[in-house]
C-alpha cells in the first residue's frame, strides 16, 4: 500500500498531523530557549548588582574626597 493508494482523508490528516508535530516541537524548543535565557540573567543579575551598587558607591566617596580636598585646597590657599 503506498501513498496513491491512501484516500484525501488519510493524505490530509497525515499531512496536517505532521505539521502538528513540527509546531509543537518547535514551540517547546522556543519555550525552553526562553526559560533557560531567564534563568540566565536571572544568575547574571544576582552577580552583577552588587558590583554595580559597589562602584556606585565607591564613585560617590570618590566624588566626596574630592569635594573635601577642593575645599581644603581652598581654605589653605588663602592662609
Amino acid at each position: 500500500m503506498g501513498w496513491a493508494d491512501l484516500k484525501i482523508g488519510s493524505k490530509l490528516t497525515l499531512g496536517f498531523g505532521s505539521v502538528l508535530v513540527l509546531i509543537l516541537a518547535s514551540s517547546y524548543s522556543g519555550y525552553s530557549g526562553i526559560d533557560s535565557l531567564s534563568r540566565s540573567l536571572v544568575a547574571v543579575g544576582d552577580e552583577e548588582a552588587p558590583l554595580v551598587e559597589a562602584a556606585n558607591e565607591m564613585k560617590l566617596a570618590l566624588m566626596s574626597s574630592r569635594n573635601a580636598m577642593e575645599e581644603f585646597k581652598g581654605a589653605t590657599a588663602t592662609i
